[in-house]
């Protein structure tokens, strides 16, 4: 198999954002050379490089702490696998696109020479909350290759709201879908009772997480922020299922808790497999059985869900404190 596009990327800090960017590539028709841990074994392996060698673009995921290695004089220039993948890109002049994640404008200074080229190279402005304008661009104005045809592999399962969704390993109950039955969202069939976060300085500010729409661009802000996995268990527990999964934002669990069609549709094929339902008409003051968001309030509380109707967590108040226990739900597209 040739590849058209190479993601070079730290595993701490870019994993994420490389493994969503490869699913969108690999689902848009590109073939893109993603998974490569199992090359970086000894040396730098020969089979890595031809990847690099076959490829036309070269996106490169720069975290905060993407060149903490490459900067340190005491580490071994040879077992830096991001370098020597920048490096070698940089020699073949391949078309290298940066993508420079939260909290990170430029690349640092004083770079060594075989990788200081990458200075000059562009790349699309990068957002967690307009993940697909960004995406768009990434792929209309910086990706020189082109796509190949798709054959839709899933020509027979076709979804509607309230189906059981069991693919790749992936399950769960479908909550959305298009009008061609192939894409959508779907609900964990797991239930959590966790706290938004369990940090004391984090449950008092306010973060920036003001998407009403897409808990997944909430939830990857989240994890820009060190040891967020300690730090805010309701995101861990949804990213325990995988990489797609994530926080839902206050309007996907309004969508879900609020139309009593789609509520009483999921609810009906939970019990159907077993797993626990969405909770119904649980009293006011139950903390326990509102459903946490993603989506923080100005005053850096978070917006929760009780009952299919009602978000406010305290009479006169918009939100949820978030060191208070409330119901998980994971969400992830399809």
């Amino acid at each position: 198999m040739r590849y058209d596009i190479f993601i070079s990327y730290r595993r701490k800090g870019g994993y994420d954002t490389a493994k969503h960017l490869n699913d969108l590539l690999a689902r848009d028709g590109y073939k893109v050379s993603f998974d490569i841990d199992t090359l970086r074994n000894g040396d730098f392996d020969t089979q890595l490089l031809t990847r690099i060698e076959e490829c036309k673009d070269f996106i490169l995921i720069v975290d905060a702490h993407a060149f903490d290695r490459t900067l340190d004089p005491d580490f071994d220039p040879q077992k830096d696998w991001m370098r020597c993948e920048l490096a070698h890109a940089l020699k073949l002049n391949k078309n290298i696109i940066p993508v420079f994640l939260s909290g990170v404008s430029s690349f640092p200074e004083y770079l060594p020479e075989d990788i200081a080229g990458v200075v000059k190279k562009n790349g699309p402005e990068f957002s967690h909350y307009y993940f697909d304008a960004f995406y768009e661009r990434l792929k209309s104005d910086f990706i020189s290759s082109k796509r190949h045809t798709i054959i839709e592999k899933r020509t027979t399962n076709k979804y509607v709201v309230g189906s059981l969704f069991s693919e790749n390993g992936k399950q769960g109950v479908v909550v959305e879908v298009d009008n061609s039955g192939l894409h959508g969202k779907i609900i964990s069939l797991e239930q959590g009772l966790q706290p938004w976060t369990i940090d004391k300085k984090e449950a008092k500010r306010y973060i920036g997480l003001s998407n009403m729409y897409e808990g997944f661009s909430n939830t990857q802000a989240i994890k820009q922020i060190t040891n967020w996995e300690y730090k805010f268990p309701a995101f861990s527990w949804c990213a325990q299922f995988g990489p797609d999964w994530y926080l839902p934002a206050y309007n996907e669990l309004r969508c879900l808790l609020t139309n009593k069609d789609v509520y009483s549709k999921v609810n009906n094929c939970l019990k159907e497999v077993g797993a626990p339902q969405l909770f119904i008409n649980p009293w006011f003051w139950q903390i326990s059985k509102h459903y946490c968001s993603s989506t923080e309030d100005i005053q850096g509380k978070i917006i929760t869900l009780v009952d299919g109707v009602r978000f406010k967590a305290f009479p006169g108040d918009a939100g949820h404190l978030k060191d208070m226990e409330c119901a998980v739900r994971a969400f992830a597209k399809f």
